[in-house]
């Protein structure tokens, strides 16, 4: 069997699961960041490197914050921009899809408007300026790039 895994190869842990499965006569691929020396001398593990650059979400969501918050740019974590991004997809997709799908059946009811988005911002520099803690404020400026990513401003009423 064909195995690929996306992983640090650099990790004991991918290593050893990595020399699991290939001691069990499986071809395994790792796709990684960084290169491992150890993997690579294992037979059937083949190790692929992936280009280290960011999208242009991403890149955006970093300049913004950083503009508006100097300092934190460098200690963004990009798990929270990436649960921000899907964050009004998971919150309206539940609600309007599932939960009142035969009454509303509305994708976009709560967090793909500015208030939602304007409140999450406000919480994240609350906590910045408190606790120095940049992690609501990743979330809402990702949420915030969502609603420009599903080009709301062409649906007034429900960003409003």
């Amino acid at each position: 069997m064909k195995i690929l895994y996306l992983a640090d190869a650099r990790d004991i842990h991918t290593h050893r699961l990595i020399k699991y499965f290939a001691d069990k006569g499986h071809e395994v691929h790792v796709a990684s960041f960084e290169r491992s020396d150890n993997l690579e001398m294992l037979e059937n593990v083949y190790v692929h490197l992936l280009k280290k650059n960011k999208t242009l979400k991403y890149r955006l969501l970093s300049n913004f914050i950083g503009y508006l918050v100097p300092g934190v740019r460098s200690r963004i974590n990009y798990w929270y921009v990436a649960f921000g991004a899907i964050l009004p997809d998971i919150i309206d997709k539940t609600v309007g899809r599932v939960i009142f799908a035969h009454s509303l059946a509305n994708g976009h009811l709560i967090a793909h408007t500015l208030v939602f988005g304007c409140f999450l911002a406000l919480a994240g520099f609350y906590l910045y300026k408190h606790n120095m803690d940049a992690r609501v404020l990743t979330v809402s400026g990702a949420s915030l790039l969502h609603l420009v990513e599903d080009r709301l401003w062409t649906k007034p009423a429900t960003l409003l």
